[in-house]
């Protein structure tokens, strides 16, 4: 797990160096290869709904989150996408994948991962991410 936390740090970092660099100039010089149904930079999303109880309000009409087993993989985008919300007061999340890319098996390991972490994740606030060797 460390590794990957400072796997994806170092990612955030490197990626931060580079923000002034327009999002299509990056996509014109890489000239991805382009094929229906695939993203070519982007496979897994997360997305965050935190906001208990908040709604948006559009034209009048208030919307709200709305969390259900049918958007599990018939519509996903991504290789996977995991929601994070809350309702509540407790966390929630859903995780959509397609299974042209992950197996319902890897899915559910994935999710079962997520959720031990989330888990352990308040007993592990006071603790260092990186101990001194």
């Amino acid at each position: 797990m460390l590794d990957a936390l400072l796997r994806m740090r170092g990612e955030a970092l490197g990626a931060l160096e580079h923000q002034a660099v327009q999002f299509d100039d990056v996509i014109t010089r890489l000239n991805p290869v382009r094929r229906f149904g695939h993203t070519p930079y982007v496979n897994v999303t997360l997305n965050m709904n935190l906001l208990d109880g908040h709604a948006a309000v559009l034209g009048g009409t208030r919307l709200t989150l709305v969390l259900n087993d049918s958007l599990r993989s018939e519509n996903a985008k991504f290789g996977l996408t995991v929601t994070m919300a809350q309702r509540d007061g407790r966390l929630i999340g859903l995780v959509a994948y397609r299974g042209d890319q992950l197996s319902g098996g890897h899915a559910r390991e994935l999710a079962d991962e997520l959720a031990g972490l989330l888990a352990r994740f308040p007993d592990a606030l006071g603790e260092p991410v990186m101990r001194p060797c």
